[in-house]
């Protein structure tokens, strides 16, 4: 667990050495001693998605084990994906796992819109699988946009956060298509 935590931080401290120190903050210089969960939001904030910062970290594939179900949007749903608030979406609640092992990484739960997917064999499989939602749309070339991210919410989490999931249409445009959250649990409890 040590050394792929290591390597995590590694690879994060090697983007920090290419970005320009943040001068717009009259707080305090950029913090270098990171710890495992500031570099994983770090990742995330820029867009990376969690199912493959994770599945790294972990040195195992992740799989879902959902429960699926169909509902009206809620208003910051609707408002996140441009639609509708009678519009209804698919739901997605359960867990994500490590394949090898079964160890819990994060709690999860998601939206998404089946219309706005072009490809049928994707909507089918996020209907009738436990395939994670980001693992499926990824390709499609989905781009995952940070909505918020919490740090600490809570004494069994590490990051709370919620996503935007963009699919590109035509060239030039994207559109959103899903909404995840995800409840990270401490890196010592799965990353083996």
């Amino acid at each position: 667990m040590q050394e792929r935590a290591e390597q995590f931080r590694h690879d994060v401290m090697a983007w920090f050495r290419f970005a320009k120190p943040d001068v717009s903050s009259p707080v305090t210089p950029r913090k270098y001693d990171l710890d495992f969960a500031d570099l994983l939001s770090s990742q995330m904030m820029q867009g990376q998605l969690f199912t493959e910062l994770a599945a790294r970290a972990a040195n195992d594939s992740l799989s879902a084990r959902v429960v699926r179900g169909e509902g009206e949007l809620t208003p910051s749903e609707s408002d996140w994906l441009k639609t509708d608030v009678e519009m209804h979406g698919l739901t997605r609640r359960g867990e994500l796992r490590t394949k090898r092992t079964g160890k819990l990484v994060a709690r999860i739960t998601s939206v998404f819109l089946p219309d706005r997917i072009s490809n049928a064999n994707v909507v089918e499989l996020l209907a009738t699988t436990d395939i994670p939602l980001g693992l499926a749309l990824n390709q499609m070339g989905v781009r995952r946009e940070m909505l918020w991210l919490w740090r600490n919410p809570d004494e069994d989490h590490v990051i709370y956060s919620c996503a935007r999931l963009l699919l590109p249409v035509g060239t030039r445009n994207e559109w959103p298509v899903a909404v995840a959250t995800e409840r990270i649990l401490p890196p010592e409890k799965w990353v083996s």
